[in-house]
Order: C-alpha cells, then structure tokens, then sequence
C-alpha cells in the first residue's frame, strides 16, 4: 500500500472513529445512559449492591417533551452534593401540599379544598408489591399460620395443594411493614394483595375471598360459569354494594390464577392476568376511617376448591416515623414549591430521601458560605484540635460540600454554623426517568 493510500486508509477511519465518538456523546449526553444501582433504597423496584447491584438504562430525551409524574422513577443531582447521582420515586409534585395517613399518601394542589388520595397506575403497584407470606405447601404450616372452620375431611392437602370443601380459612395474623433488614414492623399495612392458583373440578363451586380496607370490607365471589359476584360493604354509613362480573367465565377443572388487590383507595381483581373488577371506595382524606385489621379470608362451598401458590404481598408504607428528623410526620401538610419536587425511597425505613434532607450551611469571616451534608462521616466537628473538617469518601462517591470539594476550617475563621430543611428536588437537577433494567438478565424488565 502506497503512503498516499495509507493517509486516505488513516484519514477514513479517524473520520469514522471521531463521528462514531461524537454519536455516543450525543446520545449519552441527551438521549439515555446507563447507571448501576449502588444501595437497597429503591427495592423492591430496583436493587442495590455496590458490586452487584442493577443495572439500568436511563431515558434523558424524554424529560424534554414530558413532564415529571407522580410515582416516576427519576434520576437527579442530590440537592446536598450535586456531585452525586441520586435515584427515587416521585411522590410530591410542584404547587401542592403533600400529607402522609395510614402508609398512604394524599396531595392537595394549590386551589383546592380537600386532600385526595394519590394513585399509582396498575403496572406500577404490581412493581412494587412487598412479599409478606407465601405458603411453601406443607399442610403443618398451613394450620399454624390460618385458622380453619369446619375442616376434617373437607380439608386435605395433598401434594402441596389444598383441597376444602364448605370451609373458611382465616389468616391469623396482621400483614405489618416488616423489611428483610429487620426494619419497620410496627404499622398494619391496609393495602394488600391476596393470590392464588386455583382449580374448580365441578360445576357450581365457588371460591371466597375477603379482604378488609381502609373503609369497609370487600368480598370476591368467583364461580364456575358467568354468574361472579363482587360485594363491598362500606364502614360508615353501612351499605353493601354488589356488583354482577359479567364478563368473567370461571371454567371448570382448568387451573386458573386470582389476583385481588386493595391499594390506594381502590380495589382491583385480575383473573388470569386480566383485569375482571375496578372500585374506587375512596377519594378524599375525609372518607377514611380507623383501620383495624386486614382480616383476609378465603372460603369454598359444598363443592370441592383446590388451591396452591397461596401468596399475600403488601404495598409500600409510607412514612416519617422511622426517623425522628423526618420533615414529613403522619398528618402533617409539607407545600411543595413551584418547580420542586418530593421524592421517596421504595424501601422506606432504609432510604435517605426527602424526608429526611438536611444541609449545614458555614458562613466564614471572608465572606464564603459553604453548604454541606451534615451526616457525621461527612461532618466531622473536631472541638478538640479546633477544626471542622467536610470529608468526602471517593469510594462511595458521596461527601464533601454540595459540589464535593473537601475542607479544613478553623473555628477561628467561623462566623455561624446553622442547619436548616432541604427535602426539595429543584426541576432543573433531574436529568433522567428510568426506562429498564438491562443486567443482570433474571432480573430484565421495564421500571414501573
């Protein structure tokens, strides 16, 4: 190859390589980009690890012809370090007040008289169902955890399903928003999911199950034919409504899989992955009433129901309670500002988020005001040697001031020390909405 055709060969593929570069940081830099999850804040959605944690493929092209939602995963520059990445929900939208009752979350826009109940979309709550039993078919079990009426030898289970014929079996304990780190536990969760699989091998079997909610109770007939039924019974006044599921064909001897979920002011029935019921009980904060218990149940009659798969999962807590500096306390209004949203951890007890923001702010002699994370590993008071000393920690990529430079101050040179709330995420910090996990491949699916 001649020198000539060695320049053009070289000159060919430099030009590929750099228009090549400049397409990847175009698309990087405005269409989407990858991250990895490094904590447990965002489970069950997301899940962290610093070594193994998700990783996700983030949409920044489309924040600019969509606006932020309610319940969005988002990803934004930390407000206390905005050298750092942060990824929550949003849960507060700009010009409202946002208020926390029983796990749930109410807003109150700007204009308005009454706090309604805020609603997650249907893909999104069955992203973020929280296990809280699953019954591994062993028949001792069963009787430890469900009290069963009329059982004997209309009650069997045999190879890990059962089988029961004019019985009803009550879960015996109350569903609480425990978290595999131990965390939480104390609060009743009223929004629930019960499912099962289930077998009806004749015709004219009827299969029960009862929930309890926030503001009555709620009964699914589901029989064998198109003649299912679904009832609620409200609190206060004491009206039952029932409601004739036309649509719905339970066939005999076919395994068929139930899903009855109450969330969010609403219960909603999937047979088979298809939405069978939708009732909304409640809207206004005025409607709820003092939740007790979760009293779940499920029944069979004379004819013989098998069941299996028997799981009960829960939603989110919402709450300020684990934490006493927690801005957001239970009943209490936080206004949310123009352009500023609230944003929350799915795992609650485990999640440094809105609730719980906060910056020192040092004014010095010369004029400087530096602004800081106030967590002690970061904010170190050294009174003993006269200095105060903001750290950042490269490993974790977190600490230092808010744009993550490191400091020694004396005290000498110190005017006033003060901390104050900074629970907001400004507009102009969020740079991208979570699309889906692509790594590792058992845990691929779109974010909800």
């Amino acid at each position: 190859m001649s020198l000539k055709h060695s320049l053009e060969w070289a000159r060919s593929n430099l030009e590929i390589f750099i228009v090549a570069f400049v397409m990847a940081m175009l698309i990087r830099c405005f269409c989407i980009e990858v991250f990895k999850i490094p904590s447990g804040s965002m489970e069950p959605t997301l899940h962290g690890d610093m070594a193994n944690g998700d990783r996700i493929i983030a949409n920044k092209f489309g924040l600019y012809f969509h606006q932020t939602k309610r319940f969005d995963v988002i990803l934004f520059k930390y407000p206390l370090n905005k050298s750092t990445n942060f990824i929550k929900r949003v849960v507060g939208l700009p010009d409202e007040e946002l208020l926390i009752h029983g796990g749930d979350l109410y807003s109150k826009p700007t204009g308005r008289d009454k706090f309604t109940i805020t609603r997650k979309r249907l893909d999104t709550q069955q992203a973020m169902w929280i296990p809280a039993y699953e019954w591994d078919g062993a028949e001792g079990v069963f009787r430890d955890e469900w009290d069963v009426a009329n059982y004997g030898d209309k009650f069997a289970v045999r190879d890990g399903r059962l089988s029961f014929t004019n019985s009803e079996l009550s879960y015996r304990r109350n569903v609480r928003d425990h978290y595999p780190d131990g965390r939480g536990g104390r609060n009743i969760v009223p929004d629930i999911k019960l499912a099962a699989r289930f077998r009806m091998p004749e015709a004219g079997a009827e299969l029960k199950l009862s929930l309890n909610t926030v503001n009555g109770g709620f009964t699914l007939f589901l029989r064998t034919g198109e003649n299912s039924l679904a009832e609620y019974k409200t609190s206060t006044p004491p009206t039952s409504q029932s409601f004739i599921l036309n649509k719905v064909n339970v066939k005999e001897a076919k395994d068929h899989l139930v899903e009855c979920m109450n969330f969010d002011g609403m219960i909603c029935v999937l047979l088979d992955g298809r939405e069978i019921f939708r009732h909304s009980y409640m809207e206004d904060f005025d409607d709820v009433t003092r939740f007790f218990d979760n009293k779940i149940s499920i029944g069979a009659n004379a004819k013989e129901v098998t069941l299996w798969d028997l799981r009960i999962l829960r939603d989110v807590y919402y709450s300020g309670d684990y934490d006493y500096r927690s801005v957001f306390k239970e009943d209490k209004p936080v206004f949310i500002p123009k352009n500023k949203y609230v944003v929350f951890g799915d795992n609650v007890p485990n999640s440094k988020d809105s609730r719980l923001w906060t910056k020192k702010i040092i004014t010095l002699k010369d004029g400087r005001v530096i602004e800081c994370d106030p967590e002690p590993r970061f904010f170190n008071d050294d009174q003993a040697a006269g200095l105060l000393r903001i750290q950042r920690i490269e490993a974790e990529n977190r600490g230092g001031d808010i744009w993550g430079l490191t400091y020694e101050i004396k005290y000498a040179d110190i005017v006033d020390i003060k901390e104050e709330n900074s629970i907001f995420v400004d507009k102009d910090e969020i740079f991208g909405c979570g699309i889906m996990v692509y790594w590792p491949p058992k845990r691929v699916k779109i974010i909800n």
